[in-house]
Order: C-alpha cells, then structure tokens, then sequence
C-alpha cells in the first residue's frame, strides 16, 4: 500500500531536538524549536495558563459546545487589534480576515485550502527564515510560495499568513513590520 510513498527525510529544525537528544553532555542547552525549559530539563506550566486552568476547574461544568465556524467573535476582534492595533486603516475599512483554527501548521493548511479555492493565483508569502513545512504546506496545496524578505524587492501582492509562533532564528522586528506591507 506504502510502496510508492517517500521516506521523510525529515525537518532541520525539528531534527535538532533528536540531535539534543543524543547528545551526552550534561551541560547542553536546547534552543532547538522554540520551547522553554528550565534548569531542569522541564518545560514548566505558564501561571497564566495554571491560573486559567484553575479558573475553569473552579466554575461550574457545561457542556462544551462546537465554537462557530469562523472561531468565537471576541476573539477573532481580540486578535485583529492586537495584530495590527485598533486603528490601522485595513483593519478599520474591513479588509483583514481572521479566523480561530487548529494551531500551527494545521492552521497554515487551512489558510491554504482557502486560497486554493477562492484565489488560486495567489502567491503566499512566508517569514525568513521559517520552519521547512511552511512553504511546502502552501507549495503541495497548488499555490507559490515565497520568502517575506522577497516583498521588500518589489513583489507587493499576495497573502500574509500570519503565524503567532514564529522560528526561532526570526527576527521578532520582521513579525512587528508585517501590519506595514499592507496599503
């Protein structure tokens, strides 16, 4: 059944946590895919995310109901301003889409079915440097995929997908500068 499937020659970025792995010395600090872990070798729970937690546990249990398609409303507004700040022109005139998903690369294929469809000219542009899946997602989907740094030489239009986690070798700068490509 799996005879004409490649083998995945795997991520270099995620390969670098096997490579941690193996590794034998003690005194090794993973910076590998963007995971927070303290001294010892633990990624700890945000208090935040413990005090959210608590805050549910605490409250008295519903059942959970199916959010709307699009993501829950506040949300998705909640998002929009703090992306691009309540007041950016694009956001005001009703030109920026956001919708709640699955996370991370899950969320990218999503994006990418929906312009497959609705824009399947579309060229989708991506951070540099990103994880290897990224333009691979929008590439297998049908569409072109291309580095950020490619806007600024002259190739203004196309769509911005915006991922909330980004590589740990990009630059934060990059991330904060994207609401500015818009017109």
């Amino acid at each position: 059944m799996f005879q004409n499937v490649d083998a995945y020659a795997g991520d270099p970025i995620l390969s670098l946590m096997e490579a941690f792995q193996q590794d034998p010395r003690a005194d090794k600090v993973n910076l590998s895919i963007g995971l927070y872990y303290n001294e010892q070798a633990i990624i700890p729970q945000l208090e935040a995310v413990r005090q959210a937690a608590d805050r549910l546990q605490s409250q008295l249990q519903k059942a959970s109901l199916y959010l709307p398609m699009e993501g829950l409303a506040p949300y998705r507004r909640a998002v929009q301003t703090l992306l691009f700040g309540e007041h950016h022109p694009a956001l005001r005139a009703g030109r920026i889409a956001t919708i709640q998903t699955l996370g991370g690369s899950g969320a990218l294929k999503v994006g990418a079915d929906f312009l497959k469809r609705y824009f399947p000219d579309s060229a989708v542009w991506v951070s540099d440097p990103t994880w290897e899946n990224h333009v691979a997602i929008f590439c297998r989907g049908g569409l072109r995929g291309a580095y950020l740094s490619l806007v600024r030489q002259g190739h203004p239009r196309g769509q911005f997908p915006r991922h909330a986690c980004r590589p740990p070798a990009a630059p934060a700068a990059q991330h904060r500068a994207a609401p500015s490509l818009l017109p």
